[in-house]
């Protein structure tokens, strides 16, 4: 909407001298003029839409790559930390539950070592050989209920115990992992897009200053040639047996020069008043993009800056109890 209304200014500004130089000729008439002023006429048209595309488009795909930027890097610090605390959540149900099967296992110790087991000993062996199959299904833990012997030593159920651990934790860590490569390769594709954005944004910022430049140029050289038409004209004037018919001809020329270069100092100004906003927008917008990237790239690298191994233990050393079981 805004580009729009741009648009629209310029045209009225910068178009209002070259209407009236096109009156003008109709006026005096010749072809000539008239073909020139309308062949400038339209041209600024086109200049004009162009500029207003281009602007409205580097605006567009700078603040676009800003907003993917952002939201990329916003997307993988949360599954980060997502990811973070779901392993930290299941790391903490793991030593539970290794920790309440240790007491369990150390308590069916303590009643296996009796000699003469009563009834009540055995039944709560029992008892407790039905929480740990529980607690661990594979354990297979079986008990003689007339005996009160147990088909796994203390040794056997103590190693059990850590191995069921360790392999709960090294699939809860496999599932962190997999959720950070996801959340990486996600923030790769649409930094690469925010990238491409900020590419394709730059190369309609730098048309509209191409544009610029031109238009600087193209005044430069309409002065340049009413100062030549002047000189042309001036030195006929001074010189003798000049006809009427080429002092007519000189001032023509000299007439035409100099509103050519009064229209290209109008186009420039109009330009300059009316795009000195957009252009300057467009700078804050191109380092608002480029920094959002720079950013997200910077996410990017720290996520996760360490091999799985290194990671694995770090995750590990959460708990000391946990770490120590491992290792």
């Amino acid at each position: 909407m805004v580009a729009g209304v741009i648009a629209v200014n310029v045209a009225v500004n910068v178009l209002i001298p070259l209407i009236k130089s096109l009156a003008v000729a109709m006026e005096e008439n010749p072809i000539g003029l008239m073909v020139t002023a309308a062949t400038a006429l339209i041209a600024a048209f086109v200049t004009l839409a162009a500029n207003a595309e281009e602007a409205e488009g580097a605006m567009k795909d700078f603040h676009d790559a800003t907003s993917i930027a952002e939201e990329a890097s916003d997307n993988l610090k949360k599954s980060m930390e997502e990811a973070d605390e779901a392993f930290s959540d299941t790391a903490g149900e793991i030593e539970g539950t290794a920790t309440q099967a240790t007491s369990l296992m150390q308590w069916l110790e303590e009643l296996s070592k009796k000699s003469n087991k009563s009834n009540e000993d055995i039944a709560e062996m029992s008892s407790l050989v039905d929480q740990l199959n529980e607690l661990y299904p594979e354990l297979g833990l079986e008990i003689n209920k007339t005996t009160g012997e147990l088909n796994k030593t203390n040794t056997e159920l103590e190693r059990f115990i850590k191995n069921a651990q360790n392999a709960a934790m090294t699939e809860a860590f496999a599932d962190k992992m997999k959720e950070e490569s996801e959340a990486v390769v996600d923030a790769q594709k649409n930094l690469a897009t925010a990238q491409d954005k900020n590419i394709k944004a730059k190369e309609e910022y730098a048309n509209i200053i191409k544009q610029q430049t031109e238009l600087q140029e193209k005044e430069r050289s309409a002065i340049d040639a009413q100062n030549d038409a002047y000189t042309k004209y001036s030195d006929i004037l001074n010189k003798a047996g000049v006809s009427v018919e080429e002092i007519d001809e000189a001032e023509r020329k000299y007439e035409e020069a100099k509103n050519n270069a009064a229209a290209a100092t109008d186009e420039l100004i109009n330009f300059n008043e009316k795009y000195s906003d957009t252009l300057i927008e467009c700078e804050s917008a191109q380092k608002e993009a480029q920094d959002a990237i720079e950013d997200g790239n910077k996410t990017l690298e720290d996520a996760p800056d360490m091999s799985p191994v290194e990671r694995y233990v770090s995750a590990a050393a959460r708990t000391s109890s946990t770490y120590a079981v491992w290792y």
